[in-house]
């Protein structure tokens, strides 16, 4: 399916695409156009199964098809938000609660994921995460990574490895898969 909209502005670019503010059908969507096809799929199933519930932690997914033949995922817009990362840099140290207010919220948000969908994001970041200011409630995006356990290879490294756990930090520094015991 052709998806058709106008582009409001470029948000980012990363490793597997691209990411616009657009307008469709007289509303605000995000675009996210996918340059390396293996990535499309498995986001596409990932974030239908997050879409059962539509919950706030995570993107509600809208539709998917080719745009100028690039495979695109377009997800609601999330008004007020920022990256995690742009949020930190940007403002002064918040005080303690507001920091334990982010980190409760991130834990939530993780174990929700984990608990009722079994699904592994992989690439958890403050780039991959977004915030509301006021209400510090916290969005996951970049679903790309992402596996489910009963369906993907959740032992596979992969993700950004400034941010990877230490096991999987191993296979960065070595270049060898680490041994991962059941």
């Amino acid at each position: 399916m052709e998806i058709h909209f106008k582009t409001i502005k470029n948000l980012g670019k990363g490793a597997s695409g691209s990411v616009d503010l657009c307008e469709m059908k007289e509303r605000l969507v995000i675009v996210k156009k996918i340059t390396k096809p293996k990535f499309f799929a498995k986001e596409i199933r990932i974030l239908t199964a997050l879409k059962k519930g539509c919950h706030p932690f995570f993107p509600c997914i809208i539709t998917s098809g080719k745009i100028k033949n690039t495979d695109s995922i377009v997800t609601k817009y999330i008004p007020d938000t920022y990256e995690l990362y742009d949020f930190v840099n940007k403002n002064s140290i918040p005080s303690l609660y507001v920091l334990y207010v982010i980190i409760e919220n991130i834990a939530n948000g993780l174990r929700l994921l984990h608990d009722k969908f079994n699904i592994v994001h992989n690439d958890i970041k403050p780039q991959n995460m977004l915030i509301n200011p006021k209400s510090l409630f916290i969005n996951y995006i970049d679903f790309g990574m992402a596996c489910a356990d009963n369906t993907d290879n959740c032992l596979k490294v992969v993700g950004s490895p400034n941010y990877c756990s230490p096991e999987k930090a191993q296979y960065f520094l070595t270049e060898t898969t680490p041994s991962m015991e059941k």
